[in-house]
């Protein structure tokens, strides 16, 4: 857990990320309807990812568990760019 003194220059920096990818969005002609949409969908995964995740990290532990997704993103990645190509 993070000091709540600590927190607040992560803070600065997550803010304007978070600025900056709506600029994209809109940079890429998205409109505020479709960017909604966006925002919603990513929050929905999230909440949808961390309830098994949590359940599994408890069973297992989180050490293997963080073992097993630094290997299974990457490769998951690139399987996703050769399918994509």
């Amino acid at each position: 857990m993070v000091p709540a003194a600590e927190s607040g220059p992560r803070l600065r920096i997550f803010f304007p990320a978070t600025f900056f990818y709506n600029l994209f969005l809109l940079d890429c002609h998205f409109n505020e309807w479709v960017m909604g949409w966006i925002g919603g969908a990513m929050t929905l995964g999230s909440l949808l990812a961390t309830l098994p995740v949590g359940a599994v990290a408890r069973k297992v532990g989180v050490r293997p568990l963080l073992m097993a997704l630094f290997i299974a993103a990457p490769c998951l990645n690139a399987l996703h760019a050769i399918w994509t190509w």
